[in-house]
């Protein structure tokens, strides 16, 4: 799959919700709720911003962090891989969204305090 054709995928699968977007970044898209970015596609997969809050959860469901390397070490971004049961149960798929555009909300908050 392309990466415009999973772009695509996701966004279709997100369509239920209000004022979604993308944009390209990092070699990957950013998503966006309300211009609050709150889930990535890197590489044909999809991340959800976590904080303590749901953290376990995607731990629990197998999840791994988005990571990179820089300068010789491993860098772990607070985003973690969807679980694959989003892709065939809508109303978890909206809760995860919810949740990961409300903890994205929080740090935007926070980070300009």
């Amino acid at each position: 799959m392309s990466k415009s054709e999973f772009l695509d995928y996701i966004l279709e699968l997100l369509s239920g919700q209000e004022a979604i977007s993308a944009k390209a970044m990092f070699g990957g898209y950013g998503i966006y709720k309300y211009s609050q970015i709150f889930a990535l596609i890197i590489q044909d997969e999809l991340y959800f911003k976590v904080d303590d809050s749901n953290r376990e959860y995607f731990i629990n469901e197998g999840s791994e962090p988005f990571s990179y390397e820089r300068n010789g070490k491993q860098c772990y971004m607070s985003y973690y891989n969807a679980p694959p049961a989003i892709y065939d149960n809508p109303e978890l798929l909206n809760s995860l969204v919810e949740g990961s555009y409300q903890i994205s909300l929080k740090a935007a908050v926070s980070s300009s305090n």
